[in-house]
């Protein structure tokens, strides 16, 4: 498509109706569909049937190239105490945003090197780790590791840079004024509406475009550098043989990141040996062997205790109970399983999946009789004998043996994975 017709393709009603059923498909996968609402109040539900006036009206301003609506500001507790802000956007505005980003992605996608890996459908996050596993199990102890991350990154962007960095991608005088829509956000938060001096609002796909190319040069001279780098987001690492390049390579990234108003977070950032433990995108490194991290391990058993927790009730209601936990419904114990395969497929250490296994199998304990003892755990076997208990030991080895794809086990029959053996009898 010729850059000069990119706007016109931005504000037709296909690609309007396009976005809207991105959005509309987004909203349902993360369960948001009823209660998403921004400044106007309007859910998907109340637009359902003038979703058409509504395409209209979006059409409409962006021709004119009218100011998005200001989002609404929330925060959420981080678990290391700090607050995570959140940006919710209305409605139009998320459909303006998804229909901009159709059209402009593929520019910006074109522009980029092949070291970052966030926001990419041809550089998905999965990749990054796993060229980052091989490195690291093929050179385990040769290797010097920098590993880096961004303080407070998107809030950061120096808006300006951003927009110099933009022009260079060629886009038409209108095009780049439906873009700057997406850079000046402004927001609400107790009552009054503001606009951050720096940086860009979260909460709309534009962002993720932005994010990456902000840092698109220093990806390019650092990739060239070493003879491994790769940034996702805000978190970037590197390997080489040589200490005393990574030394230097380390000194340029916080050298090119003050010229761009950027900090490196320094309690985050590490300079270390490949034989030394440290974490990249929620995976552990250790000894030679990937690990689910530690933070995902506590969200699952936090997860798995909440919904096997302890109720006085006969044996036979918690069984019938117990067949739609493992298997009923998107959030089941069976789907868990497979979103940790999906999330950790990089990982060696399948001595800690089944001690990971035997977790879960302890929390389904307690769920029957209060308390843990062998004797709760061998009767618990014994009662659930017949009920396929899926077991995450058995995932990982059948999709690292070549026996299952994620697909197949995802949507195969409960029967396939079982924990194996005879139950044993109830001492």
């Amino acid at each position: 498509m010729q850059r000069h017709a990119l706007f016109d393709a931005i504000v037709s009603l296909d690609n309007l109706e396009g976005a809207y059923l991105d959005l509309v498909r987004k909203l349902e996968e993360s369960r948001r569909s009823g209660r998403y609402a921004g400044l106007d109040g309007l859910r998907l539900d109340d637009v359902a049937l003038s979703s058409a006036r509504l395409l209209h009206d979006a059409r409409d301003e962006l021709r004119g190239f009218a100011p998005v609506a200001p989002a609404l500001r929330s925060s959420v507790r981080k678990a290391n105490g700090s607050e995570r802000l959140i940006y919710t956007f209305s409605l139009k505005s998320r459909i303006q945003a998804e229909a901009i980003h159709r059209v402009v992605a593929p520019v910006f996608e074109a522009a980029l090197t092949d070291f970052v890996y966030s926001y990419r459908s041809s550089h998905p996050q999965h990749l990054a780790v796993r060229s980052v596993a091989r490195r690291y199990r093929r050179r385990f102890g040769q290797d010097t590791v920098h590993r880096f991350d961004i303080a407070r990154y998107t809030e950061s962007l120096n808006r300006e840079v951003l927009r110099g960095q933009i022009a260079r991608l060629g886009f038409d005088e209108p095009t780049r004024r439906l873009i700057d829509l997406f850079i000046d956000n402004r927001f609400v938060s107790g009552g009054a509406i503001e606009q951050p001096a720096r940086g860009v609002l979260t909460g709309v796909p534009l962002v993720g475009l932005f994010a990456n190319l902000y840092l698109d040069q220093l990806d390019a001279a650092v990739g060239r550098w070493v003879a491994l780098y790769r940034r996702v987001g805000d978190d970037g690492i590197l390997f080489d043989r040589d200490a005393g390049r990574v030394r230097e390579v380390a000194g340029f990234i916080e050298a090119e990141a003050a010229r761009l108003d950027l900090t490196i977070e320094p309690t985050k950032s590490r300079l270390l040996r490949s034989d030394q433990p440290f974490e990249f995108l929620g995976h552990e490194f250790r000894g030679g062997q990937v690990r689910i991290g530690p933070r995902a391990l506590r969200r699952a058993r936090a997860r798995w205790r909440r919904m096997l927790r302890y109720y006085p009730a006969p044996v036979e209601t918690k069984l019938r109970r117990l067949h739609g936990l493992l298997y009923g419904s998107g959030s089941s114990i069976h789907q868990q399983f497979i979103q940790l395969l999906r999330a950790f497929r990089q990982v060696t250490d399948h001595g800690q999946v089944e001690a990971v296994s035997a977790v879960f199998y302890r929390c389904l304990t307690v769920h029957f009789w209060g308390s843990y003892s062998h004797r709760h755990q061998r009767l618990t076997r014994r009662l659930t004998s017949g009920l396929a208990i899926p077991s995450l030991h058995r995932y990982f080895a059948d999709f690292h043996n070549g026996r299952e794809t994620l697909a197949s086990l995802s949507l195969s029959a409960p029967q396939r994975h079982t924990t194996r053996g005879p139950p044993a009898r109830p001492g």
